[in-house]
């Protein structure tokens, strides 16, 4: 993930949400963090702590997929 460093913005998603959405340094700022892998393994454990955690989701709905042109 260090080529993330060199983005002007990040998006990070996770099982179909957005987790983050701010730029490389406030990602290390918000999570405390030094380099990107750490930054989102901590948005990870964050994201996963409480009881309704997206962990469990499905990414989509069953049977549900994107087609060409769609995204």
């Amino acid at each position: 993930m260090d080529e993330a460093l060199r983005c002007d913005r990040l998006l990070l998603i996770r099982a179909g949400s957005i987790i983050a959405d701010t730029t490389p340094a406030g990602l290390l700022e918000s999570t405390g963090t030094t380099d990107p892998e750490s930054a989102f393994l901590a948005l990870l454990r964050e994201g996963t702590s409480g009881a309704d955690s997206d962990a469990t989701r499905p990414p989509h709905p069953p049977g549900r997929h994107a087609k060409p042109g769609e995204i």
